[in-house]
């Protein structure tokens, strides 16, 4: 299974985390992987558990699984995506780019 790249391990060290330097900054991730779950899933706790160790407030998707595609593949701790056998950087299903766009939305807010 993968897990976050190292540039995201090595901007987490403990003099920001005891300085608190992101406390109460609103943090969410997205990830998209070939396959319905494992990676995805994964990467996306291991976000969570970085922003949680920082003091941000972690934005988890907030769609209960739908018939429409929306959050078909069941995530919760953030958006998640299945690229079709399509390379990940080139995502092209509808309902990945609704379900990515609803969840910044939500985000922003």
């Amino acid at each position: 299974m993968s897990t976050v790249s190292v540039v995201y391990h090595s901007g987490t060290g403990h003099t920001k985390m005891m300085a608190q330097a992101w406390k109460d900054k609103v943090a969410g991730a997205f990830s998209v992987s070939g396959g319905p779950s494992g990676d995805k899933f994964n990467t996306l706790v291991r976000f969570a558990t970085l922003a949680m160790q920082q003091g941000m407030i972690w934005v988890g998707l907030g769609m209960i699984p739908n018939a429409d595609g929306l959050n078909r593949l069941s995530f919760y701790f953030g958006a998640a995506g299945q690229p079709c056998k399509n390379p990940p950087k080139r995502v092209r299903t509808k309902s990945t780019r609704r379900r990515g766009n609803s969840w910044g939305a939500a985000l922003r807010r």
